[in-house]
């Protein structure tokens, strides 16, 4: 939603919005800590995945250990149903694993992105702010 506002002030200019130096500064803030937020729930996610494949793995070895130790047909069928349900889990949950570290990588670029641009936006509202002081005092000086 910043976003799309951001695209609109960009399009139509802060002066025609009526959108003070003070407005601009806190959206930019607004978008930085999104951002931000957006990182940590994105490391909670892959966290939360890597703890299940570890989980998933651990079920797995016991499956192993369990087929090897099988001394009946029926024990034996039921340990290599366990092993291969949670071999299908663990890829399952690796691929789910590598789309979340894409998506913290994603979610990394973005919030630098939006710290770049909120700092570049202070720099500019300050600039301007200055700019209008000293054209007022000059102003004023004639």
């Amino acid at each position: 939603m910043l976003e799309h506002f951001h695209n609109v002030v960009d399009i139509v200019g802060q002066d025609a919005l009526g959108m003070s130096a003070e407005t601009m500064k806190l959206l930019a803030k607004s978008a930085k800590e999104n951002a931000i937020e957006m990182v940590k729930a994105a490391k909670t996610q892959l966290d939360s995945l890597k703890s299940v494949r570890e989980q998933a793995q651990a079920q797995l070895d016991a499956a192993l250990e369990a087929q090897k130790n099988a001394s009946t047909a029926e024990e034996k069928l039921r340990a290599e149903q366990a092993v291969a349900y949670w071999r299908d889990t663990i890829d399952e949950v690796s691929d789910r694993v590598a789309q979340a570290e894409e998506d913290l990588a994603d979610a990394l670029e973005n919030a630098l992105e939006g710290i770049k641009d909120m700092y570049t936006v202070m720099i500019e509202q300050s600039t301007k702010e200055f700019e209008r002081q000293i054209t007022g005092a000059a102003g004023s000086l004639e």
